[in-house]
């Protein structure tokens, strides 16, 4: 806070645009005394310290948080809709590694991701054991995670760890070298998480699982880029927030998405 303040106090900003922080990063601006705090107004500490604040209702998630995003600085500089022109996130690693140090050759290993946070609902375990096993048929397969992610890899990791073609990367891989592997894949599943996101701004073929409840929805939170394509259960969702589990007819609906669908998918690629 200290060190951010004293930024602030020297370089003396006009003007703060904020997409998502704390709330104390609010308060931090509101202290500096940068004259324009701009910020989307949802949480009480918007109310207190930005202005102006954005009322944008993201949560009825009509579009895209990019979109949002983009909009948020548009409103904030008083410009007018859609005159920023409208562009993803272009990432490539700043540096090459040698893939034998992995036993891993450029396109020729699909890459698999998961676990995530647990901000949404995902894919059954067994579902991506499914899809793994049918993949080894033509293919490597790369499976990266986090420590986070042991509740995902753990039974994974008892169907394939003897497998030759299956490559555990999981918490062995920098930012770097995980956007070096993936952009060298022939492709990525993940579900709604940050890899999904990298992997579809270095331009390979992503492949997104997601939840229908409408908070969650890939209409929102879907990746970015010209090879993206996402799956999710068709439904009639009553959930805004979160899963309403066994208050809703359509609990338990994430199996609903087929393994072979998803499969055709990424053969197609």
């Amino acid at each position: 806070f200290k060190r951010l303040y004293q930024l602030l106090r020297v370089s003396k900003y006009s003007m703060a645009i904020v997409f998502h922080a704390p709330w104390w990063i609010a308060l931090l601006l509101f202290v500096a005394r940068v004259p324009i705090r701009a910020g989307p107004k949802s949480q009480w500490y918007s109310f207190l310290f930005y202005q102006p604040a954005i009322r944008q209702k993201r949560s009825a998630s009509n579009k895209s948080e990019l979109e949002y995003n983009f909009s948020l600085v548009e409103m904030a500089l008083g410009l007018a809709d859609q005159e920023i022109g409208r562009q993803s996130l272009k990432l490539q690693s700043q540096k090459n590694y040698d893939l034998k140090k992995w036993n891993l050759e450029r396109k020729k290993y699909f890459v698999v991701h998961p676990g995530m946070s647990g901000s949404a609902l995902n894919w059954p375990i067994r579902n991506y054991i499914d899809l793994i096993d049918q993949l080894l048929r033509t293919q490597m397969i790369v499976i990266t995670g986090t420590k986070s992610d042991e509740n995902f890899l753990n039974e994974i990791r008892q169907n394939f760890s003897k497998h030759p073609r299956v490559c555990f990367l999981d918490s062995q891989l920098n930012g770097s070298e995980l956007i070096y592997v993936l952009q060298n894949s022939l492709g990525v599943l993940a579900p709604s998480t940050g890899v999904l996101h990298l992997a579809a701004s270095t331009g390979v073929p992503t492949f997104g699982i997601y939840s229908p409840v409408r908070v969650q929805r890939p209409e929102r939170w879907g990746p970015q880029g010209a090879q993206t394509i996402v799956f999710t259960p068709e439904v009639d969702c009553p959930g805004e927030f979160r899963c309403l589990k066994q208050a809703c007819p359509k609990y338990d609906c994430m199996p609903l998405i087929r393994v072979h669908d998803v499969l055709c998918e990424i053969q197609k690629r």
